[in-house]
This record gives C-alpha cells, sequence and structure tokens, in this order.
C-alpha cells in the first residue's frame, strides 16, 4: 500500500515551512504544548519569591507606562483618585524627550503629593522595568497607560480577589465594548455567563470572538499575577510597552485557557488622542504632543467628570476627539495663564 496523499501533502507544507524557519504540527500536539506551557509557567512563578518590606502587604501594585504627555497622566492619576475605592499603589515609570517634558512630570508628580504614587525615570525601558518589578510587593498587578482614563467605580479589594491564574480580568472589556479601534471594525461580542460571587462581573470564553475579546495581555488594566509577570518579562525582549504587550503575548495561549472576565460596565477606557510610539502603525489621534505640553504649561488639566458613568462601545474612527469631547479646566494650584 503506498503512502497516503494527504501524508505527501503534510509533508510537503513541513518541508515549506521549514525553509521558513517554522514547523507545523497537528492541533493535540500543540495543545499538549500550550498547556505544558502554562504548567511550567505556573510551577516556576510558585518558586518566586516576594520581596520583604515594611508596613502591610498591598492587595495589589500598578505600574503605569507614560512617555510625554504629562496632561494625559495626570487626567489617569486624577480618575483613579475620583474612582477607585480601596486604592493601591501606583508607579508611574515615566520618560521624557527633553527637559520641558521633564518639568512637567514633577509637576504631575507634585499634584498628587499625599497619594500612594511613586515616579521612577526610565532610562532604558526593560533595564528599568524588570528592577520595577522585582521591587513589587503585591502578589497581584496590573499596568495601565497614560491615555487610560477611570470612567466607572472600582472597588480594588474586590477587584484583587479574583485569582488571576485562574481568570484573565480586564478593566476595559465589556459587554457593550462591540467596536475595536486598533482594527477598525466590529468585534462581534462573545457569549457571557454569570460569575458566582461576584454580579458585577461576566465570564467569556477568550477567542470566542476577534480583535479585543481574543488578547489576554492586554496592559490596559489587566490584573496579573506578579511573579508570572516578572517570568515572563525577563525572558522576553523588548524596547517599550508596545513590544513588551507583543511579549507577553507569547504566552496568550496558555492564558486564553483561563477564564475571560469583564465588568459589567467598562472600568477603564483608553482615549489615544496622539502616537508617541514609534514601535508600530497603530493609530493614534490627531493632537499635537507639543500643544498638549502647551495647555499643560498654561495651567490647564483636561476634565475627566464628563467620562464619568459613561458605557462605552468603542471609538469607531481614527480620530477620538470626533466621538469624545475633551474639557479643559485650571489646574487646582495654578491659575491659567
Amino acid at each position: 500500500m503506498g503512502i497516503p496523499v494527504k501524508t505527501h501533502i503534510a509533508n510537503a507544507l513541513r518541508a515549506v515551512a521549514r525553509l521558513g524557519g517554522y514547523e507545523l504540527m497537528k492541533r493535540h500536539r500543540m495543545e499538549a504544548l500550550l498547556d505544558r506551557q502554562d504548567a511550567l509557567l505556573r510551577l516556576a512563578a510558585a518558586g518566586l519569591a516576594m520581596p520583604k518590606g515594611k508596613g502591610p502587604v498591598p492587595v495589589a501594585e500598578g505600574v503605569v507606562f507614560s512617555k510625554d504627555r504629562p496632561l494625559q497622566l495626570h487626567l489617569l492619576l486624577q480618575s483613579y483618585v475620583d474612582m477607585v475605592e480601596n486604592p493601591v499603589p501606583l508607579h508611574i515609570l515615566h520618560t521624557a524627550s527633553n527637559d520641558t517634558f521633564a518639568k512637567a512630570f514633577d509637576e504631575v508628580a507634585a499634584c498628587f503629593k499625599g497619594h500612594d504614587f511613586t515616579f521612577v525615570r526610565e532610562t532604558r525601558f526593560r533595564a528599568s522595568l524588570l528592577p520595577l518589578l522585582d521591587s513589587l510587593r503585591a502578589e497581584k498587578m496590573f499596568f495601565l497607560t497614560d491615555d487610560d482614563v477611570f470612567v466607572n467605580k472600582l472597588d480594588m479589594q474586590r477587584h484583587a480577589s479574583i485569582d488571576p491564574k485562574e481568570a484573565v480580568l480586564n478593566v476595559v472589556l465589556s459587554p457593550q465594548l462591540s467596536h475595536c479601534y486598533t482594527t477598525l471594525r466590529p468585534s462581534p461580542i462573545p457569549n457571557f455567563t454569570a460569575v458566582a460571587g461576584y454580579p458585577e462581573l461576566r465570564e467569556f470564553k477568550w477567542g470566542a470572538s476577534r480583535d479585543m475579546w481574543d488578547y489576554p495581555m492586554m496592559v490596559d488594566g489587566t490584573l496579573f499575577d506578579t511573579r508570572e509577570v516578572r517570568l515572563m518579562a525577563a525572558h522576553t525582549q523588548y524596547k517599550a510597552p508596545n513590544s513588551f504587550e507583543g511579549a507577553l503575548m507569547e504566552f496568550a495561549n496558555g492564558f486564553r485557557q483561563r477564564k475571560g472576565y469583564c465588568y459589567s460596565k467598562a472600568i477603564l477606557v483608553n482615549i489615544p488622542l496622539n502616537k508617541v510610539q514609534t514601535e508600530n502603525a497603530n493609530h493614534g489621534g490627531g493632537s499635537d504632543v507639543e500643544g498638549l505640553l502647551a495647555t499643560w504649561n498654561d495651567g490647564m488639566a483636561i476634565d475627566p467628570t464628563p467620562y464619568y458613568g459613561m458605557d462605552f462601545t468603542g471609538f469607531k474612527t481614527a480620530e477620538p476627539l470626533n466621538e469624545i469631547a475633551v474639557k479643559l479646566v485650571a489646574r487646582k494650584g495654578r491659575k491659567a495663564a
């Protein structure tokens, strides 16, 4: 009996794949490897010690990425102060293109004295991020970017009671989010079920839809296990927040096996007024970075209150300012010029 035609085709496809540096394998073998990757990650993470320190250990900690956006960073931090109950420490890893931006970051920090916000000056992104992650004492953590805004109330104590090794909980996603800004296309909403003991949460299956519904490693507000993040960050290469998110996505298949959780209403909204990164061709609003800096230097801030309580369905155009208003107000402690 000769070799079946489908075997010849499979061998030919494998040969072509190898020429490109790839390897084909059957689905069940791939799933077994992904399960093994997830198990090894959990095992290695369980062996990592958490740093000790004085005082009580917070239930979670946040790391904020910021570059040349003092006006937007101020909006994020003000919304965090207003909307987050039982807040946890935030570590703002920031970088400035020049001394004027650096001075503005210092002014942002001064606006929030008395809050548990630590400003960390970035030198090289990976070299600055790794020791910051190693310093976190909380067993759970999350990332934010400087163009995020908290739009609905979040009880951080209750939020952090979810085990991120069992469920991937994101605060950007909600049953109303039906449009993806990155792809500028509709994203079908997956099916949801209730979460026992958490009436404010909804469960879904990662990959049941596309775009953000198949993206469990989002650095906008996903609750992670700190040990797992430390391992993933230490064993991948990246140069900035966008490529860091891509590095985390190398582990996405294991995380897709975990439950997907979101809130019944979006807690966090990303408002991309402009683009400061150069790693990819993502959309970015047309607001001028220098112009927003001038607005900050004139003593102004973005008023967060118009966003509070909103039901966000996703931006449908590349220019968010066509769909959402930005209201400027005089910054507290300083009169507008």
